[in-house]
């Protein structure tokens, strides 16, 4: 008897109507969920909640500061695998102000509790959570599990022209993989854009340098397999690009479609020791009667043999969003689109794809443009949010 992710949410919640949800997370058993709810247009409440697989929400940490309106809210979200610890980051004001905390997920208990100088813009944990990455401002955070609390641990500083959007933590915690972005036109993220992926060995709670790639386009999304030996990014052109330990020259590929592309805000990475390297990411389109496709890609993980072949692309109604992810398997491609003009946006979809064949076996309307879309390790749960105030969570069923 074989399993499929139904299209049909198993459950939905509302934690905070009104207010939009930016991110999600998801344990590698699909038992446990982390969100966060946010306003890009206003100030507001706003908090970090958790839910089971049934839907019931555990626990909910309010997102406070002497009793001060916060800008925009919860950023992004992250669990570890083994569903232990859990963090939650993002801006309190345009002044200069981000937060940055995380918890014990069995109890809701704070176990950091941090201020950053500028909104938080990823967070990141390894499989039992024994690292955490946050990325705000031009700065990386490296922090370390002690005695059930977190501390601070090391910081990798880029140029104070440049910003880190992205930061990832491989599952085994030993490596660290940063996109650091500058606009030609300081602070218009619709400028010509440059930047570098910057690859950070961790050991013994310290950061050292292992490989900074210089790019001629920004990069905007990064994504590393679980042993840390192989990344990449996707980048402001609509093009990806990746590395690894094993080449002279980096990035050992970049991916550039056949299509006008615009910018890529989505990039996943998982390798197969039987079958290579597979890398699905999201890009904008121009010129298109569709705003967006998502592009799977494989490559040979054997030195001189590196070269991505295009295995399918799925075109999407609307621009993608970061919502692209793959469970370790391969199995699933999921992904949102959406897109925002001032505070009108459009209407969205959450779609998933086989990985195999392409094939879109569902898409999920909803009123107002998706972001997050997250599944679990073994492809057998799902959990995405809109900007129309809605969690969703989707499982697999029985033929």
């Amino acid at each position: 008897m074989s399993s499929t992710i139904s299209s049909v949410p198993a459950w939905t919640v509302t934690p905070q109507a009104g207010n939009q949800i930016n991110s999600t997370a998801i344990s590698a058993d699909g038992s446990r969920m982390i969100l966060g709810t946010s306003n890009e247009y206003s100030t507001g409440q706003f908090a970090v909640f958790c839910y089971d697989a049934t839907g019931s929400l555990l626990w909910q940490h309010p997102i406070t500061f002497s009793a001060q309106p916060i800008d925009q809210g919860v950023f992004w979200v992250a669990i570890s695998r083994d569903g232990k610890y859990a963090a939650a980051g993002g801006e309190i004001s345009k002044q200069g102000q981000g937060f940055l905390f995380a918890y014990a997920v069995d109890s809701g208990e704070v176990v950091l509790d941090f201020n950053t100088t500028a909104r938080v813009n990823q967070v990141s944990l390894s499989e039992h959570g024994e690292g955490l990455l946050a990325a705000y401002g031009n700065e990386a955070q490296l922090f370390k599990l002690q005695d059930r609390h977190y501390v601070s641990a090391d910081t990798y500083t880029v140029n104070d022209q440049a910003y880190i959007n992205s930061a990832m933590l491989s599952n085994e915690g030993n490596r660290a993989v940063l996109s650091a972005i500058q606009y030609q036109d300081q602070g218009d993220s619709d400028s010509e854009s440059f930047g570098s992926v910057i690859a950070l060995n961790v050991e013994n709670d310290k950061f050292s340098l292992q490989n900074k790639t210089d790019l001629d386009t920004g990069p905007i999304r990064v994504s590393i397999i679980d042993s840390g030996q192989w990344w990449g990014a996707s980048l402001h052109d609509g093009s990806c690009v990746v590395m690894n330990d094993f080449s002279d020259t980096l990035p050992v590929w970049r991916y550039v479609p056949e299509e006008r592309t615009d910018i890529a805000y989505a990039f996943s990475i998982v390798a197969s020791d039987s079958d290579g390297l597979y890398v699905s990411y999201g890009a904008n389109i121009e010129d298109s009667k569709y705003k967006g496709c998502v592009y799977a890609l494989k490559s040979d993980v054997v030195y001189g043999a590196f070269k991505p072949e295009l295995l399918w692309k799925g075109m999407t109604e609307f621009g993608v969003n970061p919502g692209v992810n793959m469970d370790l398997n391969a199995q699933y491609v999921t992904a949102t689109d959406g897109s925002p003009y001032g505070h009108d946006e459009t209407a969205g979809n959450f779609y998933l794809f086989d990985h195999k064949t392409g094939q879109q076996l569902w898409n999920f309307p909803t009123s107002m443009m998706n972001w997050p879309m997250s599944i679990d390790a073994d492809g057998n749960a799902i959990f995405g949010a809109s900007d129309n105030g809605n969690a969703y969570y989707w499982r697999a069923t029985s033929d």
